[in-house]
């Protein structure tokens, strides 16, 4: 006997889905050859339907993200796992060496700014060609190092919930929420 789908509705699709039902036809009979396969059809066909219904949760996670985006730095860091069986007092301490941390980062990084004649003056054959070389002749790493470097000493000191704690206050590099490489 040969089972065949009768009909693919639209669900979620612009239109029908275009399916080749005469080479669905022996899977669906490989399938069913036996009580173990109708069991599988029936489990591969409610795990497509819970994957489906995982698209109605995209808006509510999107949202979520959203609400997260729009609480300050030290809030979203309050609400992590990382700020549990931290006291006030600690968690102002890792915020302000946080702070005192980006503001190092960023007087290092405003110190390397190059002239923009000197950008201006890069061909794409020059960058393609040595690449390494043209960024190491465009910033001054042992310069940027010296300045960052020390900055990182009182860092050293937190203990691992302290540091997912800082992990969690600075701000992420991302698309939807950038850091303080923003500022370049």
């Amino acid at each position: 006997m040969i089972y065949r789908w009768a009909a693919v509705s639209a669900g979620r699709h612009a239109g029908g889905v275009n399916l080749d039902l005469d080479a669905l036809a022996a899977p669906a009979n490989a399938i069913a050859g036996s009580a173990v396969g109708w069991e599988m059809a029936v489990r591969i066909g409610q795990s497509l339907e819970i994957t489906d219904a995982l698209w109605d949760l995209v808006p509510v996670v999107v949202a979520a993200g959203e609400r997260v985006d729009e609480l300050s730095a030290a809030q979203a860091a309050d609400l992590s796992p990382a700020a549990r069986g931290l006291d006030d007092a600690s968690r102002a301490r890792i915020r302000s060496l946080g702070d005192a941390f980006t503001g190092v980062l960023d007087e290092a990084v405003a110190a390397q700014l190059a002239d923009e004649s000197v950008l201006g003056s890069l061909t794409p054959a020059a960058v393609m060609a040595d690449p390494f070389g043209t960024v190491g002749a465009l910033i001054d790493l042992p310069g940027y190092m010296q300045r960052a470097l020390p900055a990182t000493a009182e860092l050293a000191g937190l203990s691992p919930r302290e540091t997912l704690y800082l992990a969690a206050y600075l701000p992420p590099c991302s698309p939807r929420r950038p850091g303080w490489w923003s500022r370049w």
